[in-house]
């Protein structure tokens, strides 16, 4: 049973490690994206129709706001995160937003 429990310690402060570690990163994408999509938002993008112009703009400002590659960084971080508290990542769909 105490072996049991110092696992289960030792477990949990990797875990927590790995948050101190990943977390502010993983964040910092997530709120970048946040900014990326009230800026398509903002600008339009999100209305259901639209004409090639606009969709080259909304192409454009996602391209701007590095919506797909601060998706993959935050999945990374998922996966560092999950690997030490060994439990299944949390992570986004990233194909929504496009390539690289």
């Amino acid at each position: 049973m105490i072996e049991e429990a110092s696992v289960l310690e030792t477990q949990m402060r990797d875990c927590e490690e790995a948050e101190n570690k990943y977390g502010p990163t993983q964040r910092k994408a997530m709120a970048e994206i946040q900014s990326g999509s009230d800026a398509l938002v903002a600008h339009g993008c999100n209305t259901g129709s639209c004409s090639q112009t606009l969709a080259n703009e909304c192409k454009e400002i996602g391209r701007n706001t590095k919506m797909r590659e601060n998706c993959d960084i935050y999945n990374k971080m998922a996966d560092n995160i999950a690997a030490a508290c060994k439990s299944p990542a949390t992570k986004m769909n990233c194909n929504t937003y496009g390539e690289n």
